[in-house]
């Protein structure tokens, strides 16, 4: 599936803000962004425009930091309102990019395990109650995942 060169732009400014420099990400600018998040749901499927998200993600986020920032955007932006077709493998491949998540454990965990349980119990996968007892660097699926996202980039470096 061709990424729709509109869902691209939007996506590019949706994502292309530091979710923690409140002197950019304003009040005003958040509803600005969050309003085109609307719309762009409203103008497409959210296939789509999931896609189009992880690809930034997959693209654009290269340091741990860039990857928080895209899991909270992800989240502002509505991310977590809508399923995925596979949490297990967005869970794995942020544990990817970001690397040894204990170093940046007390930073990144919360933001991302909401992230992901939410899109669990959004897809039937965990419920509500499981929610909290759920740590991401210990789901058995989603290690399998991360090790899976290891072996991909392991071998598109050989080559």
């Amino acid at each position: 599936m061709r990424i729709n060169p509109k869902i691209q732009a939007i996506t590019e400014e949706l994502f292309g803000v530091n979710y923690c420099d409140d002197t950019v990400f304003t009040d005003e600018r958040y509803e600005e962004l969050e309003d085109k998040a609307i719309e762009l749901k409203k103008e497409f499927s959210w296939k789509e425009i999931y896609k189009c998200w992880f690809n930034y993600l997959k693209d654009r986020c290269n340091t741990p930091e860039e990857v928080v920032n895209w899991t909270y955007l992800f989240s502002a932006f509505g991310g977590t309102d809508e399923p995925i077709d596979e949490p297990y493998k967005l869970g794995g491949f942020l544990l990817y990019k970001i690397g040894d998540i204990k170093k940046y454990y007390s930073d990144v965990s919360d933001i991302i395990e909401r992230v992901i349980a939410s899109l669990l119990i959004k897809g039937g996968y965990i419920s509500g109650y499981e929610f909290t007892d759920f740590l991401i660097d210990s789901d058995p699926k989603i290690l399998a995942e991360l090790e899976k996202w290891k072996k991909y980039y392991d071998k598109r470096q050989q080559k």
